[in-house]
């Protein structure tokens, strides 16, 4: 009897010890802080041997609140109003990155019941520096064929990443709008992929029969985001493909 009441001492003081730890609101507090942890990557899977530097702020607040994340990757933003925001991750050579809560597309609420809102850890990477130098598209027996060259290319120790981005109704769609995204890797010069006739032919208007491509180099870790039901690629690399017509042959 006597171990069991002092295991429950004990445990019951750790629990007080444990509850010391979580900063409960105080009654009509106006602000409180947001934290969250990152990790820094270069275009591929190559992790940075630190994660300083990124600027975390929020969008639209003045002056504006911003922090900068330690070696670890770890942040605090202090003394923040309670309210809706767009948290912005920004570091040269990265492609900006928008966190807008889990309800991709809104804003990320930072509520008065929790003084320190937590915000996901996340993975993040450098901008592609592959340019698409041409791309051949090229009907062969059951599908199509599509040659991509970038430049530099990919080798058995640097893998090069691609996007495909199709639009079906705009020829001058732009990255941030467009109907389907592809994304394909390669470890040599040449990237080689092979569409069958069904899942060509299912990219293709129904009524015009045709549809517009583009391919970019991307990143491994592509720093998407979605935004007003549009998902965004920051790390695309502007020097894209031309505009390539997809049509059936």
């Amino acid at each position: 009897m006597k171990k069991v009441l002092i295991f429950g001492i004990v445990f019951f003081g750790w629990l007080l010890s444990s509850c010391d730890s979580y900063e409960f609101p105080p009654v009509g507090a106006e602000k409180g802080s947001i934290s969250g942890s990152l990790a820094l990557f270069d275009e591929g899977t190559t992790q940075k041997a630190s994660s300083a530097g990124m600027r975390i702020s929020l969008e639209g607040t003045d002056p504006l609140i911003f922090t900068f994340s330690d070696q670890f990757g770890r942040f605090e933003l202090k003394n923040v109003p309670f309210g809706s925001y767009a948290v912005v991750y920004e570091k040269e050579g990265y492609g900006t990155f928008r966190y807008l809560g889990e309800d991709d597309g809104d804003k990320f609420e930072h509520l008065p019941e929790i003084v320190n809102s937590k915000i996901p850890h996340f993975l993040l990477g450098e901008k592609s520096t592959t340019k698409i130098q041409n791309v051949n598209v090229e009907k062969v027996v059951g599908g199509y064929r599509f040659s991509v060259e970038g430049n530099p290319g990919g080798s058995i120790s640097r893998e090069r990443y691609f996007s495909f981005l199709v639009s079906t109704t705009n020829p001058n769609f732009s990255e941030r709008d467009f109907d389907y995204s592809f994304k394909y890797s390669s470890n040599s010069n040449l990237l080689v992929v092979f569409l069958p006739d069904a899942v060509y032919e299912s990219l293709l208007h129904p009524q015009t029969g045709k549809a517009y491509l583009k391919v970019y180099g991307n990143s491994y870790h592509e720093n998407l985001y979605v935004e007003n039901g549009r998902v965004v690629f920051p790390n695309l690399n502007p020097v894209s493909s031309e505009l390539i017509l997809l049509e059936k042959n």
